[in-house]
């Protein structure tokens, strides 16, 4: 499933570069190594210790074209709407992760936002912008700025 130099997204957001496959005695991958900075794990194959492979770099770049145009979580209350951000969060994928990203700051420049948002949001961000920096080799903390210009701009 996975391979050797793989970058995989984990449960907590973290990410991860598959440095090892360990084989049982059928020749099928048992157990995968995993890398995030000095921190080595194992997670054997069934396990929710992977949650998916990152995306490819021109695959970011198409979700990054879209933004404009992806909407924002439309929800009648705050339960609701929390309940949705936790879907979102849970999908661990990059478009859900926008969503409530958006949300979030359309809300918050209305002055709407019920306790806990902002939480949401942050969580949103750290997952998307550490993707983005690894695929496009751009710091961590220059992401937002970086997709603000290019939004701003037209560059996709």
């Amino acid at each position: 499933m996975y391979e050797k130099g793989d970058c995989v997204i984990c449960p907590n957001g973290m990410m991860a570069t598959i440095t090892e496959t360990i084989c049982g005695d059928s020749g099928k991958e048992k157990e995968y190594v995993l890398q995030s900075g000095n921190i080595t794990w194992r997670v054997f194959a069934g396990e929710q210790g992977i949650i998916r492979k990152v995306v490819s770099k021109d695959e970011m770049l198409e979700i990054l074209s879209r933004i404009p145009y992806i909407r924002t979580i439309q929800a009648p209350n705050n339960k609701i709407r929390a309940e949705f951000y936790e879907e979102a969060m849970e999908a661990y994928d990059e478009v859900e992760w926008i969503k409530v990203i958006k949300t979030v700051y359309i809300r918050g420049r209305e002055q709407k936002l019920a306790p806990g948002e902002e939480a949401y949001a942050q969580k949103a961000k750290k997952f998307f912008y550490r993707e983005v920096s690894i695929l496009l080799d751009i710091p961590e903390n220059e992401v937002e700025a970086y997709i603000t210009r290019a939004i701003e701009e037209g560059l996709w």
